[in-house]
C-alpha cells in the first residue's frame, strides 16, 4: 500500500505535467495555460457555492432534526471535485468534474456503504456487539 501511495505521489505529478505539455502542443501554450487559469477561478466560484449550500443544508438540518445522507455526500463529493478543479492540470480537472456528476456520487456513496457495513459498530444504547456484553465499570488490581 505504502508502495502505490509512493508511486502515486512521484508518478502523477509527472504524468500530469506530460499531458499538460501534450496538450498545449495541440492547442497552443497561451490557450492552455488561460484554461488552467479558468478552471482555477472556476473551481474557487465552486468551492465558494458549496460551502454556502453546505451552511444552508446544515442549518436545515439542525432545524427539522433530519440528517440527510445524501445531500451530505453530495456536498463533499462537489467540494472534493472543486478542489481538484482549483489544482493546475487537465487530468485533475477531469477528476474534478467526475465528481460533480450525481451518478458518479451515488455509484461512490454505494460503495463506501457497501466497504463500511463489513465493520462491526457498536450499538451505542445497548453496548451489544454479535452477542457480546461490554460491562462499563472501575477495577483495582490486589496483589
Amino acid at each position: 500500500m505504502r508502495l502505490l501511495f509512493i508511486l502515486l505521489v512521484f508518478a502523477f505529478p509527472i504524468v500530469e505535467i506530460l499531458v499538460f505539455i501534450r496538450v498545449c502542443a495541440s492547442i497552443g501554450i497561451v490557450t492552455g495555460i488561460s484554461l488552467t487559469l479558468l478552471t482555477a477561478i472556476l473551481g474557487i466560484f465552486c468551492i465558494k457555492r458549496v460551502k454556502l449550500n453546505a451552511i444552508s443544508t446544515a442549518s436545515q438540518a439542525l432545524r427539522t432534526g433530519k440528517f440527510q445522507l445524501d445531500a451530505t455526500f453530495s456536498m463533499g463529493c462537489k467540494g472534493v471535485g472543486a478542489a481538484l478543479i482549483i489544482l493546475p492540470g487537465f487530468i485533475t480537472d477531469f477528476l474534478g468534474a467526475l465528481f460533480f456528476i450525481p451518478l458518479i456520487q451515488k455509484v461512490l456513496l454505494k460503495w463506501l456503504e457497501k466497504k463500511f457495513s463489513k465493520i462491526d459498530i457498536a450499538d451505542k444504547q445497548t453496548q451489544k456487539t454479535k452477542g457480546k456484553v461490554t460491562l462499563e465499570g472501575e477495577f483495582r488490581e490486589i496483589i
